[in-house]
């Protein structure tokens, strides 16, 4: 028996094929950029298919996808398909759970279609199209107002006059209901309790914010429609209604013109005007495009807005989740946002939201991991060879074996906890005195964590080329001259370089330090790379890369770092190659210690 599941959103259609014999996903997929230049991703049986093609509208993806599961042998024929769920959004008050879908639950989606313009089209063409092809197979929907239900009168009705809601059903709904009901399951499973405050942050082409607690509905910003709440990518969120009447004024509009424009012309779209993707908007930052700047600043600022809104709500927060698409996927948007609530005592940890390759691979096995260059590793990394090791270890038994996130996968298999720059003192000191270490592969981070914890543990004699050669000569040369300078100085450094130092930490760290201190100068002993971004957020400052013992090469800068060019990086994406590929035996050895890790610093509240 195979289920076709259809999540019909406004500018994408997502798939998944299952068999519900074993529940085992077949294929699945996603159609994205429908409307502006499509593409769709198709995933089974290990491999992976992706094509750009033209997507003037939904019924094309769908027909484009029903063609594909034949033509792939995904299936044999359409008469494998024994049924097909789509997800709905809005039913208004008639419907608040699934139905089957008919004539009626079609007509009343187009009914209801002025509570989600976007979405309730969007799913009739999505249901129409595989009516067409599949008349017979029972299909059933999925509302996304559902599990917002839980929400209080006070909090779902809106101060207007109370026959509005009484005859015309105006009221917040609430949307995304699936997504955030999955989430909230998903937390309290593996936390392994349900009595948790959840800030659920779904964070798409469409967007909402939603408050729950011990697993229930509290509030969500979406409202009566999905126009409501944060701004997202081309609808307008939250704005001042009077807007309405004022530009139809202005413009001669009417009223139903202006709210498709508040819905398909606003947002990043409407505020960049570039694009509503938030990878092509964060591209034309990185180009110095100021409108496109402005458009990201206020898309983070009303996610944070919500964020905080509904920290006050639940009395703080357990746990803040991001989800969907740009949620998901987004390192910028979840650190701006993070950066915004540093008030509330949220920080964000730079490793974790930005994971390197092969560590990445271990620890989300399914999903494609891309460099630009395979030759474009490490050389820490490569100062401990696996092979050796083990060997280590093994004559030096009964020892926890500690090492640095920059290692190969084959000797994260050997460790009992990873462990980064950011949190590689705190995890040590987590280990009673008593015990015996060996730390591997950094001799200069082992030899300060050692300094710092009054620790004597067993040193892999490894190191990082750029962190070897700075000159304490020429730095001390440099003090001379700029007195005023301070030095920051990463503790992969010599220990040597390290007593110079007047701040020592990774280069979030190091960043953080230079942004806050009042300081002007800078001496920065670490790869020169960091510079561009410290510079970046500080251009009232000046920043000096810490010179090397040889003044005739580029050593303060990483060989690796420079294999990956700009043309690499566009093959890799475009051609989806080279991929990080981890064996399977290792990986799951790996996993192991890096999960340690995650829980120690989870424990000690990192």
């Amino acid at each position: 028996m195979k289920i076709l599941s259809i999540n019909t959103g406004s500018s994408s259609l997502k798939f998944s094929l299952f068999e519900m014999n074993n529940e085992e996903v077949i294929a699945s997929g996603l159609f994205e950029r429908i409307g502006l230049d499509g593409v769709y991703t198709i995933k089974y049986q290990g491999q992976k298919i992706k094509e750009e093609v033209e997507l003037k509208n939904h019924t094309d993806a769908v027909k484009i996808l029903l063609e594909k599961l034949i033509s792939l042998e995904i299936i044999k024929s359409l008469d494998e398909i024994d049924g097909v769920g789509h997800r709905l959004v809005h039913g208004k008050d008639k419907y608040a759970s699934s139905v089957v879908i008919t004539d009626e639950v079609v007509n009343d989606l187009l009914a209801f279609k002025d509570f989600a313009p976007l979405h309730n089209p969007a799913n009739v063409l999505g249901i129409e199209a595989f009516r067409e092809v599949l008349p017979n197979v029972l299909m059933v929907g999925v509302f996304d107002t559902a599990f917002h239900q839980t929400m209080e009168k006070e909090t779902y009705l809106y101060p207007v006059p109370y026959e509005w809601y009484t005859k015309y059903g105006v009221r917040k709904y609430g949307f995304h209901g699936t997504s955030h009901r999955y989430i909230t399951e998903t937390i309290t499973k593996e936390l392994g309790r349900k009595d948790l405050k959840i800030i659920s942050c779904h964070i798409g082409n469409g967007g909402s914010i939603t408050a729950v607690k011990d697993g229930k509905c509290v509030d969500t910003s979406m409202g009566f429609t999905p126009l409501a709440g944060i701004m997202m990518g081309t609808r307008s969120g939250d704005v001042d209604p009077s807007i309405i009447p004022y530009v139809m004024e202005q413009e001669g509009l009417n009223a139903s013109e202006v709210v498709n424009a508040l819905n398909k012309k606003s947002g990043l779209l409407g505020l960049s005007g570039k694009s509503s993707d938030m990878r092509d908007v964060i591209s034309l930052v990185n180009e110095g495009d100021e409108q496109a700047k402005l458009a990201f600043n206020k898309y983070v600022r009303t996610i944070t807005d919500y964020i905080a809104k509904y920290y006050v709500l639940l009395n703080g927060a357990d746990v803040i989740c991001f989800t969907a698409g740009v949620g998901e996927n987004s390192v910028p948007v979840r650190k701006a946002v993070c950066g915004n609530l540093k008030c509330l005592g949220i920080k964000i940890d730079e490793d974790k939201n930005n994971i390197m390759g092969e560590t990445a691979k271990i620890l989300c096995p399914d999903k494609k991991v891309l460099v630009p260059d395979l030759n474009a590793g490490c050389s820490l990394a490569d100062s401990c060879n696996a092979t050796d090791f083990a060997e280590f270890i093994k004559k030096n038994p009964g020892h926890t074996v500690i090492s640095y996130v920059n290692t190969s996968a084959a000797v994260k298999a050997l460790t009992d906890v990873v462990v980064t720059s950011t949190n590689a003192r705190q995890i040590v000191e987590s280990f009673p005195v008593e015990e015996k270490i060996i730390f591997g592969p950094d001799r200069n981070l082992g030899n300060y964590i050692n300094s710092v914890t009054g620790r004597n543990m067993k040193l892999w004699n490894g190191a990082c080329h750029v962190h070897e050669q700075f000159s304490v000569e020429k730095i001390v040369e440099l003090k001379k001259e700029y007195p005023d300078a301070l030095l920051l100085a990463h503790p992969e450094c010599k220990n040597v370089i390290l007593t110079l130092a007047d701040k020592i930490g990774s280069t979030a760290a190091l960043l953080k330090f230079a942004t806050q201190s009042e300081a002007r100068r800078f001496i920065v002993a670490t790869e020169s790379g960091i510079l561009h971004e410290m510079q970046k957020q500080n251009p009232d400052k000046i920043f000096i890369p810490a010179p090397p013992n040889d003044s005739t090469c580029a050593c303060n800068e990483c060989n690796f770092m420079r294999l990956n060019t700009m043309e690499k990086l566009y093959n890799c994406l475009k051609y989806e190659q080279p991929e990080i590929t981890v064996d399977a035996e290792i990986r799951e050895k790996a996993v192991l210690p890096i999960q340690r890790m995650l829980d120690i610093s989870a424990k000690l509240g990192l």
